[in-house]
């Protein structure tokens, strides 16, 4: 039961830096706009509305504006989707290279 006594903490950050909190006000990669817009799509938005939509919450994000962007959100998303599409341009991994 007091098995994790002794040993080396794990990180917090497993996915390195520049993910969750640390990632607004900088860039939101390709790879994290696509995943967001397919949660979009997986919810139920139209692809213009997701397109849009994932477009203007990356602006709010990278401007370090995550108020407005959970405004955005609010116009076509109820709150638990919107914290999920953030969730995604803020912390989804990217893809595995492919070798």
């Amino acid at each position: 039961m007091a098995e994790f006594l002794n040993h080396e903490p794990v990180p917090v950050d497993d996915f390195g830096a520049g993910n969750g909190f640390d990632a607004m006000g900088k860039p939101i990669p390709s790879h994290r706009r696509q995943a967001a817009y397919d949660q979009c799509k997986i919810i139920g938005l139209h692809s213009t509305d997701a397109n849009v939509l994932v477009g203007r919450m990356s602006e709010d994000l990278e401007r370090d504006r995550p108020y407005d962007a959970v405004g955005e959100g609010m116009r076509s998303l109820d709150l638990v989707g919107t914290y999920r599409v953030m969730a995604y341009l803020l912390a989804a991994p990217a893809p595995a290279e492919q070798g």
